[in-house]
């Protein structure tokens, strides 16, 4: 069981709204994602002709503990907005018009040999997930500096049922 921190990047909304999901979303995203990596997630389907689903064994909870040992449900709402660029356009991932991906993540990260981080951010590369073509999140692979490991990914996309979340987690394992 990996130890989850969900850091909700926010850029002025409230709690609910469209870049700050409620605790009951985030809840709901790593449940899914908890049912896809076990293959219990209902209708699905054989990957690969003539193969089954597998029990990958490994399942993610949310942080029961900050780093400095108190009490948490996981998810760490961070107001942003002071980031530069990120407002309007969020964080880089192939662009430059945002806030760097490095400055993101070192404005709220925990240990990454104790928790496996996610950012939700409101805007990647400027666009929100809402219309037109998007980059719904991204993860380095296993190997790459510790400043960069975890998965940053859309606020529009942490729904229970959005590939997302499990598609990057698997670029990361």
């Amino acid at each position: 069981t990996i130890a989850v921190a969900v850091h909700v990047m926010r850029s002025g909304g409230g709690v609910g709204s469209i870049y700050n999901p409620t605790d009951g979303q985030i809840m709901g995203a790593i449940n899914y994602l908890n049912q896809v990596f076990s293959g219990t997630f209902p209708g699905m389907t054989a990957p690969v002709e003539g193969g089954g689903v597998v029990d990958l064994e490994v399942q993610f909870a949310l942080a029961q503990r900050t780093p400095a040992c108190g009490a948490t449900n996981g998810i760490d709402r961070v107001d942003a907005s002071s980031l530069p660029n990120y407002v309007a356009n969020g964080v880089n991932a192939a662009g430059s018009s945002g806030c760097p991906d490095l400055t993101l993540k070192n404005f709220a990260r925990w240990n990454p040999a104790d928790y496996y981080n996610v950012w939700v951010v409101n805007k990647i590369d400027g666009a929100d997930g809402t219309s037109g073509q998007f980059i719904a999140g991204y993860a380095y692979f296993p190997g790459s500096p510790s400043t960069l490991d975890g998965t940053v990914m859309l606020a529009t996309q942490m729904i229970t049922g959005q590939k997302t979340l499990p598609h990057e987690v698997g670029h990361a394992l």
